[in-house]
């Protein structure tokens, strides 16, 4: 099976109202139903809310940090995985 990307981004005024989570499960099934069974994805290093949000998922965060330099900003980011 090949690799596909995608970003998505929420802003924290939207936040606790469960669209997150509920964007988190369509990309879920979309996935799976394309036959992936191991899924991954990055969220910020310190991004609490997120954080909690993938782990109450089923999400697992790996010991794997991905850095990163976009356009001159330098970020790392926790690298989670989740078997579906």
């Amino acid at each position: 099976m090949g690799q596909c990307s995608s970003t998505s981004l929420l802003t924290p005024i939207i936040g606790g109202r469960g669209l997150g989570r509920e964007l988190l499960e369509v990309g879920e099934d979309l996935l799976a139903a394309a036959g992936h069974s191991r899924i991954e994805l990055t969220t910020l290093i310190g991004n609490k809310p997120a954080l909690a949000l993938y782990q109450s998922a089923g999400w697992t965060v790996t010991d794997e940090v991905v850095h990163n330099d976009a356009n001159g900003i330098v970020y790392d980011e926790h690298l989670l995985i989740k078997i579906l």
